[in-house]
C-alpha cells in the first residue's frame, strides 16, 4: 500500500515538472525579426524605398506640423472645424511615427531586429490609432453634416470644448476597441519561428507565429476591424449623401462645383483609409494573395490620408491659406525693412564720400552686397564699393530697377 502511495507521487512529481519544463521551453521567442519585402531584398530596391518613404515622411511632419503652428498662431481659426482638423494632423503625426521610422530601418538595413514587448506595443498602438481615425474621420463628417443641413444649430451642437470631448472620446474608443485582440493574442504562447514578414509588427502577421489555434482569435480580430470600417464608413456615407442633396439647393452653378470638388477630394482620401484597409484585413483570409502587394496596401492605407490631409485641409481651405500668407508677411516684414534701411545708410555714406564695407554676415547685407556686384559697382576680389560710382547707379539701385 504504502509502495503503491509512494509510486502515485512520484508519478504526480514527474507530471508536474513536465508541465512546468513545459511552460519554461514554450516562451522561446524573445525577439522578432522583421523581414521587409519578400521579393524586395535587394539592396537597390531597398535604397530606392528608403529614399521615397523617407521623403514622404519629411513631407508628413512638414505639412501636418504646419497646419498645427498656423491654427495655434491664428485665434480666428479656434472653431470647431478646425479643432477638428488640428487633432486630424495630431493623430497623423503619431500612425506615422509609429510606423515609418521602423520602416526606413528595414528599408536601410534588409531587417529589424524587435524585441517581443517592443513588437507587441507597436502592434497595439497600430491597431488603436487606426480605430482612433476611423472614429475621428466620422466626428469630422458629422461635423459637416450639420454645418450644412443644419446651419441654425450648428453654434448649439458643436463648440469647441464639446469637440475636445468628442475626440478625447475617439482616442479612448480606439484602445479599448483594440484590447481584446492584443490581449487574446498575448495569452498565445510563441514558441515556433519568430520572422515577421513585414515592415512593422502587423497584429495580422504576428499573430499567425502563435503556438495554438488562432482560429478563435483571428476571427474576433477580423470582425472587430471591420465593425471599425464599416459602420463609420456607413455613416460617412449617409453624411455625404444628405450634403450632396444639400448642395444641389445652392443656387449658381459655381458654388454648386467647388462644393463637389471639394466633398469628392475628401470622400477620395476617406475611401482610400476604409477600402484598401478592408481589403488588407480580407486578404489575410484569401489564400495565394500576393503578399508583397499586402505589405503595400497596408503601407497606403498608412501613409496616403495622412500625405493627403494638410494638401486638402490646408492648401485648399482660404482660411487656412490666408493664415499661412499673413504669417509669411510677418516673417518677411522684419527683414525687409532691415535691408532698406542698410540699403539707405549705404547710399548715404557714399555720398558723403565714404566707401560702403562688404558685411560679414546677415542675409539682407549680404544680398545688398551681391547686388551691388551685379550692378559691376565692384570686381572680384574687392571688399568694398569704390565712391567714384556716379549718382545715377545709386539712384537705380534705390529706386530698385
Amino acid at each position: 500500500m504504502k509502495h503503491g502511495l509512494n509510486l502515485t507521487l512520484s508519478l504526480s512529481l514527474i507530471k508536474v515538472e513536465r508541465a512546468d519544463l513545459s511552460k519554461c521551453c514554450v516562451l522561446i521567442v524573445q525577439e522578432f525579426i522583421i523581414t521587409g519585402f519578400p521579393k524586395l531584398t535587394d539592396q537597390e530596391s531597398r535604397k530606392i524605398l528608403f529614399v521615397v518613404f523617407l521623403a514622404v515622411y519629411f513631407f508628413i511632419l512638414l505639412g501636418n506640423i504646419l497646419l498645427i503652428i498656423i491654427f495655434i498662431s491664428n485665434r480666428n481659426l479656434h472653431t470647431p472645424m478646425y479643432v477638428l482638423i488640428c487633432g486630424l494632423s495630431i493623430l497623423d503625426i503619431v500612425i506615422t511615427t509609429n510606423t515609418l521610422p521602423s520602416m526606413l530601418v528595414v528599408f536601410s538595413f534588409g531587417s529589424r531586429v524587435a524585441p517581443f514587448a517592443a513588437c507587441f506595443l507597436q502592434t497595439t498602438f497600430w491597431l488603436s490609432l487606426f480605430s482612433t481615425e476611423s472614429f475621428l474621420l466620422t466626428l469630422m463628417a458629422y461635423d459637416r453634416y450639420i454645418a450644412i443641413c443644419n446651419p441654425l444649430q450648428y453654434p448649439t451642437i458643436m463648440s469647441n470644448s464639446r469637440v475636445l470631448k468628442m475626440i478625447a472620446c475617439c482616442w479612448v474608443a480606439g484602445f479599448l476597441c483594440s484590447a481584446p485582440s492584443v490581449i487574446l493574442a498575448l495569452n498565445f504562447p510563441f514558441c515556433g519561428p519568430n520572422k515577421v514578414i513585414h515592415v512593422f509588427c502587423d497584429y495580422s502577421s504576428v499573430l499567425v507565429l502563435a503556438c495554438g489555434n488562432i482560429l478563435i482569435t483571428s476571427f474576433l480580430g477580423l470582425s472587430i476591424g471591420l465593425s471599425v470600417l464599416i459602420f463609420p464608413l456607413t455613416f460617412i456615407l449617409f453624411s455625404y449623401v444628405r450634403i450632396m442633396f444639400s448642395v444641389i439647393k445652392i443656387a449658381t452653378s459655381e458654388g454648386r462645383l467647388k462644393a463637389f470638388y471639394t466633398c469628392g477630394t475628401h470622400f477620395l482620401v476617406i475611401s482610400v483609409f476604409f477600402l484598401v484597409a478592408g481589403g488588407v484585413f480580407i486578404s489575410y483570409r484569401i489564400p495565394g494573395t500576393s503578399v508583397d502587394m499586402r505589405i503595400m496596401g497596408s503601407i497606403f492605407q498608412n501613409v496616403f490620408p495622412a500625405l493627403m490631409n494638410p494638401v486638402i485641409y490646408c492648401l485648399r481651405t482660404k482660411e487656412i491659406r490666408d493664415s499661412l500668407v499673413k504669417m509669411l508677411k510677418k516673417k518677411r516684414v522684419p527683414i525687409i525693412k532691415h535691408f532698406c534701411k542698410t540699403k539707405i545708410k549705404c547710399i548715404a555714406s557714399i555720398w558723403m564720400g565714404n566707401v560702403c564695407k562688404r558685411p560679414s554676415s546677415g542675409l539682407s547685407t549680404n544680398v545688398l552686397w551681391s547686388l551691388s556686384l551685379g550692378f559691376g559697382w565692384a570686381t572680384q576680389g574687392q571688399s568694398e564699393i569704390s565712391p567714384e560710382a556716379t549718382p545715377a547707379m545709386f539712384w537705380l539701385y534705390a529706386s530698385g530697377h
